[in-house]
């Protein structure tokens, strides 16, 4: 709408200011959305067969508050989600790990290796095979 009372006035248009504007709509949506967009990271996993479903909740548990003391996992939240109605194949259960935003995931993700919760990582493999993970973003809609 400014462009056509610009040209109904005469007014010419400045390319350099319109890449300037650009740029800097283009710069504020990435930081909106690293900042905003909630992050999740889906594990599937298969449960070892002399493993319950009440082992995987009480290292799910107990990584989850070792987590929570790493720099950016203060606001991490952790889901085991069980298949109801679906094809899953070798999939037994998904382990399910949020944060609020990708700022978070990313102060988290450089503080984790040595911390107390990527050494119960291997009492989690002692339980389930997590081979494959998918990170999504996303936001709730109201």
């Amino acid at each position: 709408l400014s462009y056509m009372i610009r040209l109904q006035i005469g007014e010419e248009e400045d390319p350099m200011k319109n890449l300037a504007r650009l740029i800097l709509v283009s710069i504020l949506m990435m930081f909106a959305t690293s900042s905003w967009a909630e992050v999740v990271q889906l594990y599937n996993c298969e449960q070892h067969d002399d493993v319950d479903t009440e082992q995987i909740f009480t290292i799910a548990s107990k990584w989850l508050k070792a987590a929570k003391t790493v720099k950016g996992g203060e606001n991490l939240r952790v889901w085991v989600r069980h298949p109801v109605a679906a094809a899953t194949d070798d999939i037994d259960f998904v382990l399910a790990i949020g944060t609020p935003n990708f700022t978070e995931w990313g102060v988290f993700t450089d503080h984790y290796e040595g911390s107390t919760a990527s050494e119960i990582d291997d009492e989690f493999d002692e339980m389930a095979d997590c081979a494959d993970s998918t990170l999504w973003e996303g936001e709730e809609i109201k």
